[in-house]
């Protein structure tokens, strides 16, 4: 266009054909701006609804984390009062089993105490047997 348009310019006088030329030449690149125009606001609108689509995805995706962290401090709350819970039980239990061993030593001691005192180290028995049984024997 800028060659036809200089020679023109050079001649002094455009003729009929040539002025139709530039015009229809000129007509053709409106057309064809206005087509590119069109398509790339076609391509904007595409892009600026795939963009609010990734921006609701986002936004839904950060309501999911948000509540799946609400519920990971949740649950870390209740693990803490159970490994609590845990100790405590595992105390008490070594109470328990402490008192048990001291009660069973406890009974221990108790029945040798009274082993050896009732059987006076073993001789009292027998003694009083033979004396019941020299008294029962005849003459």
């Amino acid at each position: 266009m800028a060659v036809s348009v200089a020679a023109a310019s050079t001649s002094g006088k455009m003729s009929a054909a040539e002025r139709q030329s530039l015009l229809g030449t000129a007509d053709l690149e409106k057309r064809t701006s206005t087509d590119r125009l069109k398509q790339a606001q076609r391509v904007v609108a595409d892009t600026e609804e795939l963009g609010s689509g990734i921006l609701s995805e986002l936004r839904s995706q950060r309501d999911i984390l948000s509540r799946s962290k609400a519920t990971l401090d949740s649950s870390d709350v209740d693990l803490d009062r159970g490994r609590r819970l845990l100790r405590s039980m595992a105390t008490r239990a070594q109470a328990n089993r402490a008192t048990t061993v001291a009660i069973c030593l406890a009974v221990v001691v108790f029945f040798a105490f009274l082993m050896m005192w009732q059987g006076g180290g073993g001789n009292s028995d027998d003694d009083s047997l033979a004396d019941v049984a020299a008294a029962s024997a005849p003459p």
